[in-house]
């Protein structure tokens, strides 16, 4: 369980995670963003799969779980606008 300080830290690592993206996408022209949110996307959804793999592997797997998992891929695959490449 969290405590207050701990939410507080939290929330300015999350500030300034965000201070550093905008900083990286501040030195790449404006058309590449939309590449960075892809990216962003992809990472997020490969760490989920990390994740549930991990927990259905140690048998910590809970149907909870599944669907916390299921629905937060869900949403990040709602956001985004990649295109699948076959690459041979």
């Amino acid at each position: 369980m969290m405590n207050h300080k701990n939410m507080e830290l939290l929330a300015k690592f999350r500030k300034a995670a965000d201070y550093q993206k905008k900083a990286i996408q501040a030195l790449f022209p404006d058309t590449m963003n939309e590449h960075f949110d892809v990216i962003e996307n992809e990472l997020k959804l490969m760490l989920i799969e990390a994740i549930y793999e991990i927990h259905k592997s140690e048998k910590k797997y809970t149907e909870d779980l599944k669907n916390v998992f299921a629905e937060n891929k869900e949403d990040i695959k709602k956001e985004s606008c990649a295109k699948k490449v076959t690459i041979s």
